[in-house]
């Protein structure tokens, strides 16, 4: 039994388990390693690793605090942007507490970028374990 009637990403009714406009399946439950700590986030970015930071959030958050050299897609228009991201390359996702990006991580997944990421905690856990000057809200 499902307890969302309308779909994370995009915002339609739904039916069932799976979105019939953006075809999201909320059913997914085997997904590996999804999520990406705050620290082992942080390395990455100061080794110069090559990967999107993904901000889902909206941009009145982005506004607020964000998470330098982040690219922001909010959640409602990732369905329509996807031609904006590169398959090959990890895609870590972050919104405020981790669960719009958990969403955005394993739609991503279904849609064929493998190596997508949720930052457990959001910007709220990266406050807490790597800069608390970003606003907590």
């Amino acid at each position: 039994m499902f307890y969302i009637s309308i779909c994370p990403i995009c915002g339609m009714d739904l039916t069932g388990a799976k979105c019939g406009g953006c075809g999201y399946d909320l059913s997914t439950k085997n997904e590996g390693s999804i999520e990406i700590g705050p620290k082992a986030t942080n390395e990455k970015i100061k080794n110069n690793e090559d990967f999107i930071l993904l901000d889902v959030r909206h941009p009145n958050e982005n506004e607020l605090t964000k998470i330098e050299n982040s690219v922001l897609i909010p959640l409602n228009e990732l369905p329509n942007r996807l031609n904006e991201l590169d398959k090959k390359k990890q895609i870590i996702c972050y919104c405020r507490t981790g669960n719009r990006s958990l969403h955005s991580a394993r739609f991503l997944r279904q849609k064929g970028f493998t190596d997508a990421k949720n930052l457990k905690g959001g910007i709220h856990l990266w406050h807490d374990e790597v800069d608390s000057s970003k606003v907590k809200y």
